[in-house]
């Protein structure tokens, strides 16, 4: 086998099969407990956890337009002095 070099396994991208099959099961529980109208109502009923849920799908990392880093800019005024 060459140095740094891949010969085999799944292309970059490709989820395990016990991941795709997992998500399909959680899918397919989704929609026999009520769907959406169901996963509405439990959130009225329980806000702090249905909000804790929903705060981990938000994303974490922040970039700029074309995922370009954020620039920053800060200017310091300073009033002149009174004496």
């Amino acid at each position: 086998m060459a140095k740094g070099k891949r010969t085999g396994g799944r292309k970059k991208g490709t989820p395990n099969k016990v991941t795709a099959s997992t998500k399909d099961a959680l899918v397919q529980a989704f929609t026999k407990l009520g769907g959406v109208p169901k996963l509405v109502a439990w959130g009225e009923e329980n806000r702090t956890e249905f909000y804790r849920l929903w705060s981990k799908l938000v994303p974490t990392e922040v970039t700029g337009e074309n995922g370009a880093a954020i620039g920053m800019t800060i200017k310091v005024v300073r009033e002149p002095d009174p004496t």
